[in-house]
């Protein structure tokens, strides 16, 4: 399946096709990943500083929150889409992540959906925030039934990220 991706000089257009479980194999990872409930998926306050996967497809969104989050004392993995965020999200502990909600191969409602399917299995949930340039009504309430749990729009304001990341990170204490 192959999708047309147009430049950030394009106004962020893209032509992104709906997914399907079936175009790639979302359910083997998942059933490869099903038996990781040991204690390296949940969270330690006393054993790290805040770990946040950002799964964006913009590389210029990718640095510029990178940098954000260390600047502010947190880790940060960098996905370029929601195939490689479920990877990196099955393979590793994170404490947080940042979703942009339309990318190529897996968007970030699906992703979250397939995360969420993953979580049940270990009783446990992972803090998700929306990052997205759609701002039309009812884009939040359709992050949220989802599975993500707050929603940022684009541009970012950093001051805003910066509560939200504060309020959930008091809220895992």
């Amino acid at each position: 399946m192959r999708s047309k991706i147009f430049s950030s000089r394009d106004y962020n257009q893209k032509y992104i096709p709906s997914f399907d479980f079936r175009d790639i194999d979302v359910q083997q990872l998942i059933i490869k990943h099903k038996d990781d409930t040991s204690d390296t998926r949940r969270f330690n306050l006393n054993s790290h500083k805040p770990k946040i996967l950002i799964i964006e497809d913009d590389p210029v969104n990718q640095k510029i929150i990178s940098i954000f989050l260390s600047k502010h004392c947190y880790e940060s993995d960098i996905a370029s889409n929601g195939r490689e965020g479920l990877e990196k999200f099955f393979k590793n502990n994170y404490d947080f992540i940042f979703m942009d909600c339309q990318m190529p191969e897996i968007d970030g409602y699906d992703a979250t959906r397939t995360i969420r399917l993953f979580e049940e299995k270990l009783n446990s949930r992972t803090k998700i925030i929306a990052m997205t340039a759609n701002t039309l009504v009812g884009e939040r309430e359709k992050c949220l039934e989802c599975g993500m749990d707050e929603y940022i729009a684009k541009p970012i304001d950093f001051k805003l990220l910066t509560e939200k990341c504060n309020a959930m990170f008091q809220q895992k204490k």
